[in-house]
């Protein structure tokens, strides 16, 4: 007499499966006896801290020890129409360059030494064809000033205003950014304070809940939101020398942007340099 697998092809099928599934068992079974715990518990993803967790904001400043000035000489008449056409034979920037000396020696004359003084003009023949804030523009003056005081920077700017008027020319921007050389003390002395205000709001919101604050168990920087600002022709610049630069946006003609932030004729020549830090604190038993 035939047996039950013989006449039931299924019930020999779920037979062999449940076999398989057996053997399976057995290999996990002692897979788990050969691996090291700690190779199970490194591949667990970690706890995330617990506790009171808080941004703390810092700022540091210092006085200014170097500084650079930059003007962008624009023409006068900007609004009237297209600026001079290119002509065979021409230089570039060699109009541009006359142009400028006028205001050049004005500073010059102020007392800036002439090697401080360096003028970027465009390599493109009739690249003031661009317009935009500030106008076409003819070339960017740049001023190095070592120890830079406000009452300065506001001479320079009115007596280089004057300069150019006389040529038929404007001030179409100005900018200043300044440095100082010791930007790790800054950046200590922002953290610390960023620390010390992270550790007040966490006592404030611990007493609030009615809980004890513990030690500090994690810590992690958060991008400071103003290391940076935009100057007048939208393009996002370092407020200070201890950024990185800003990238070359040439919206006036290559190489004829401002790179520094815009000058305010009534802030005193300083470095701020600003921090924030997460910290998160265990609370106690």
């Amino acid at each position: 007499m035939p047996s039950l697998a013989q006449r039931t092809p299924l019930f020999s099928v779920i037979v062999r499966r449940l076999a398989a599934l057996s053997g399976l068992l057995v290999s996990v079974a002692a897979f788990t006896a050969i691996t090291p715990l700690s190779a199970i518990a490194q591949a667990a993803p970690a706890a995330t801290p617990s506790g009171i967790t808080v941004t703390g904001y810092g700022e540091a400043s210092a006085p200014a020890e170097k500084g650079t000035l930059q003007l962008l000489l624009s023409r006068g008449d900007y609004y009237g129409g297209p600026p001079p056409q290119p002509r065979p034979g021409d230089v570039p920037g060699a109009e541009e360059k006359r142009l400028a000396e006028p205001v050049v020696q004005a500073l010059v004359d102020k007392g800036v030494a002439a090697t401080a003084v360096t003028v970027v003009v465009s390599p493109v023949l009739g690249s003031s064809v661009a317009y935009g804030p500030g106008g076409p523009a003819v070339a960017r003056i740049d001023v190095a000033l070592d120890k830079p005081e406000l009452s300065t920077l506001n001479d320079l700017v009115g007596s280089a205003s004057v300069a150019a008027a006389n040529e038929s020319l404007v001030i179409g921007l100005a900018g200043a950014g300044y440095e100082v050389a010791d930007c790790d003390a800054l950046d200590v002395a922002a953290r610390q304070a960023a620390i010390t205000d992270a550790r007040d709001r966490a006592g404030r919101q611990a007493k609030l809940l009615g809980v004890q604050l513990g030690e500090v168990v994690a810590s992690s920087d958060v991008p400071a939101t103003a290391d940076a600002t935009i100057n007048y022709f939208g393009v996002s610049v370092p407020q200070n020398g201890c950024a990185p630069p800003a990238p070359s946006v040439a919206l006036n003609g290559p190489g004829l942007t401002v790179t520094v932030p815009t000058f305010d004729s009534t802030t005193e020549p300083e470095v701020e340099l600003y921090a924030r830090v997460s910290l998160t604190f265990a609370i106690k038993a």
